[in-house]
């Protein structure tokens, strides 16, 4: 087994959270179109860092810019994250605030479960 054969088994074996890590990191590069590109992954992370500490105190005009944000990257799994701000979001305009603190907190935890590594579910899964 070559090279890259290994290579590519070990790629396939790793989750998409930990392949977002490691691209923050700059330990793995990617020329796969199925993977983030480097530009990517560098324009999510500061998304994924103000993720985990905003809060409805913030104001919902905050809530809704990052939200675009994360709508601008146009990628699945960004949009994965994000399905949980954009429920906050859905919840504190239709007049529940509980629950749209939850949803917030949600997350903010899969915010810092991405820049774990860890893999996350769409909060409508």
């Amino acid at each position: 087994m070559g090279y890259s054969e290994h290579y590519k088994k070990e790629e396939e074996k790793m989750n998409l959270g930990k392949k977002y890590k490691q691209l923050f990191e700059g330990k793995i590069r990617s020329d796969d179109s199925s993977l983030l590109t480097e530009a990517l992954a560098r324009g999510l992370k500061p998304l994924l860092m103000i993720g985990t500490t905003i809060t409805k105190n913030d104001g919902e005009d905050a809530l809704l810019d990052l939200s675009d944000k994360f709508d601008k990257i146009d990628d699945e799994y960004a949009g994965e994250i994000a399905s949980h701000l954009d429920m906050a979001i859905e919840l504190m305009q239709d007049g529940y605030p509980g629950d749209a603190t939850k949803k917030l907190k949600q997350f903010n935890k899969a915010c810092k479960d991405v820049l774990r590594g860890k893999p996350i579910k769409s909060a409508f899964a």
